[in-house]
């Protein structure tokens, strides 16, 4: 998204490099609808009600996974200051008091596994909401069913003119995979001690990369779109 202020001529002049960033920044504290604008085009997505509403569960995964890595730094920081203090010690208590403070430590470390494995299965089942509404036509109620990869795969069948569509294709995979994994492990269909699976860890970079990959892939698919329906026009 582009953002404009007065020129010194009267005409509005686009921001650019640092000032667009910290405009950008100064936007996305106080407007949580915009807080997707940093994945995908906002101005591109509010051309189709289907992307307009893939944009705003992106925006609130996006508030959610910044609000809650602002938790567990409180949390982290109060640890270390009662590891390095000992405030959290009673007197005569002082070795069960280490092993409660141990556990808070070991929950916070669980919660950001969980949180950021979380907001990975929530951004592919945004994609996937997506996809299904794209599937619109008449004979699509079956392809409607079908799993995430699948649905991407019959949109790119079906708009040839998609920019990188083996690129789309790993994209979704990489995704797809991931919110797999996370699913399995709390089933604990794996020992509790690999949950990170292969080199797939769960943390809040796995987040950004997420959100990185499914709204390059929206915003792809939302450029292929205006093309087709601008193509459906002039036919």
């Amino acid at each position: 998204m582009q953002i404009y202020v007065d020129g010194p001529d009267g005409h509005f002049t686009p921001l650019e490099g640092e000032e667009l960033e910290r405009a950008r920044e100064a936007l996305w504290r106080s407007d949580l609808i915009s807080f997707a604008d940093k994945y995908v085009d906002q101005d591109l997505c509010m051309e189709h009600p289907a992307f307009d509403e893939f944009y705003r569960r992106l925006s609130a995964l996006v508030w959610l996974h910044r609000t809650v890595d602002q938790g567990v730094e409180a949390i982290s920081a109060k640890h270390a200051h009662s590891k390095r203090t000992g405030d959290h010690r009673m007197s005569g208590w002082a070795g069960e008091c280490d092993m409660l403070l141990d556990d808070e430590i070991y929950l916070r470390e669980d919660l950001l596994k969980i949180n950021s494995g979380a907001l990975i299965a929530s951004c592919a089942a945004a994609l996937e909401s997506l996809a299904s509404a794209l599937l619109d036509r008449v004979e699509d109620r079956s392809l409607r069913r079908q799993g995430l990869q699948r649905k991407i795969e019959a949109i790119l069948e079906r708009w040839p003119d998609v920019d990188d569509p083996d690129g789309i294709k790993q994209e979704v995979k990489w995704i797809a995979d991931r919110r797999n994994a996370f699913a399995h492990s709390l089933l604990d269909e794996v020992d509790v001690s690999e949950r990170i699976r292969k080199t797939w860890t769960f943390d809040p970079a796995a987040v950004e990369e997420a959100f990185v990959r499914v709204g390059s892939v929206a915003g792809r698919l939302a450029e292929c779109w205006l093309i087709e329906s601008d193509s459906a026009v002039e036919t």
